[in-house]
């Protein structure tokens, strides 16, 4: 049995994730913020340094998926003291709590961490963020390569398959018959929250140290994506209106290439279009969430 504990539980993503195990060989123990202990999840500070090491103790995990921090990229760069608060001593407060466990340390990290010129990525190309949560992340990246701890980074991008996503907020419009504008100019890799957890799954339960690229295997402009889901649903793809940005503060191209992390895992990502198909009803059914 290995007992897997998550950061960041209750939120969309989080919480979507959590759903996910339910294999009792892999217990999940949900930990987010204080004032966010519904359905199971544990309250802790990450910021604070001794309640870190009380969660430990108490809940002996045999792995942790550090999924919590902040990801507003706008905020964040007005805030970088903020940025590294919540990316990169929460991380050094975990890693430094599960010192002398066997514990595997997962930390979910981004593409944000690569200058976004020359996408695709690959997991070994240089990073070189140019935002203040690129850097925070790429520090915390930092942290844990420099320490003894066993790990993996795991990066990912553009995450869907939770409540009032990319692909609820299109259906929703084009259902109306109104027109959707989507950037042409910010491309990265949509990720099915499936992948994701399928890729966690297989670095946790084999113990796979190093850096992977836990996201779909294809880039797509904000455009792209919205033309994909339009066609797999049928809808007008004729309303979706191909935008630029007036924006510079993203990058435009932080696409991945994921081929190493496939082979290490002996796991391949369905294609988009292919996971919109087989999981349409996904998008259908109510939002349980409200």
């Amino acid at each position: 049995m290995t007992r897997v504990l998550l950061t960041g539980a209750a939120g969309v993503v989080g919480s979507a994730l959590a759903r996910c195990f339910s294999d009792p060989a892999m217990p999940l123990i949900r930990v987010d913020r204080p004032g966010r202990e519904a359905n199971g999840t544990i309250g802790c500070d990450l910021a604070d340094p001794a309640a870190v090491a009380r969660l430990i103790a108490e809940q002996r995990p045999d792995a942790v998926i550090h999924l919590a921090g902040n990801k507003d990229v706008f905020a964040l760069e007005k805030a970088p003291a903020l940025a590294r608060q919540a990316n990169v001593d929460t991380t050094r407060n975990l890693v430094d709590a599960i010192a002398g466990r066997d514990c595997f340390f997962v930390y979910l990290s981004t593409d944000y961490v690569f200058e976004g010129t020359a996408g695709p990525y690959s997991e070994s190309c240089p990073a070189a963020p140019t935002t203040e949560y690129g850097r925070s992340k790429l520090a915390a990246e930092h942290l844990l390569s420099a320490s003894s701890r066993k790990y993996a980074i795991a990066r990912s991008s553009s995450i869907f398959g939770y409540p009032r996503d990319f692909v609820s907020l299109v259906l929703d419009t084009l259902r109306k018959g109104q027109p959707f504008p989507a950037f042409s100019d910010l491309v990265s890799n949509p990720t099915y929250l499936g992948t994701l957890f399928e890729m966690l799954r297989r670095i946790i339960s084999r113990r796979s140290e190093g850096v992977f690229h836990t996201c779909g295997s294809h880039g797509f402009s904000r455009e792209e994506f919205a033309r994909t889901i339009a066609a797999a649903f049928n809808l007008n793809a004729g309303l979706i209106r191909g935008e630029t940005r007036s924006e510079r503060i993203r990058p435009a191209d932080l696409s991945l290439d994921n081929t190493a992390t496939c082979a290490a895992l002996d796991y391949r990502p369905l294609a988009l279009e292919q996971i919109l198909s087989e999981n349409r009803a996904q998008w259908s059914a109510p939002d349980l969430s409200k």
